[in-house]
């Protein structure tokens, strides 16, 4: 954790825990509990999503979302609470992904929210992808949109 310092008190750090799983208050909420004490003990600001409680559709793969450069992510046309999701992600200091393990990977629900967040990419149509482009580096393909 950050040293708490004169200026960190008077602008504390947000902390956004993201939870992806199916049980609350089991082992993913008591581990996550225990890192989100660690940062309020630090004079930090946490807030917990837990997926399971929100409306998110799976990503249609329309890309979009990915036409638009720039520093904010492009806009989604499924009508979902992933906007409001974002606008917390994008408010937060320091995001925390919690989720089980199911079959060797996360949860279906966090699967869900990570495919929405292509938002935050800049792939416009017709451009070629990254391993596909010139020696000189042609523009264009998989450039994040900016700091997250």
């Amino acid at each position: 954790m950050k040293r708490l310092t004169a200026e960190w008190v008077s602008n504390p750090v947000k902390v956004t825990a993201i939870f992806g799983t199916y049980r609350k208050v089991g082992v993913i909420d008591s581990a996550m509990d225990e890192v989100l004490l660690a940062a309020r003990e630090a004079g930090a600001e946490t807030t917990k999503i837990y997926l399971l409680d929100k409306h998110i559709e799976f990503c249609s793969n329309c890309r979009t979302c990915t036409q638009e450069a720039g520093r904010e992510p492009g806009k989604c046309p499924i009508a979902d609470d992933m906007r409001a999701i974002l606008d917390e992600i994008k408010g937060s200091d320091a995001i925390v992904l919690a989720s089980p393990m199911n079959f060797w990977t996360v949860t279906a629900l966090m699967k869900r929210f990570i495919e929405r967040l292509v938002c935050f990419a800049f792939r416009p149509r017709g451009a070629l992808p990254r391993h596909s482009q010139t020696s000189e580096g042609s523009a264009g393909a998989h450039r994040p949109r900016g700091d997250l």
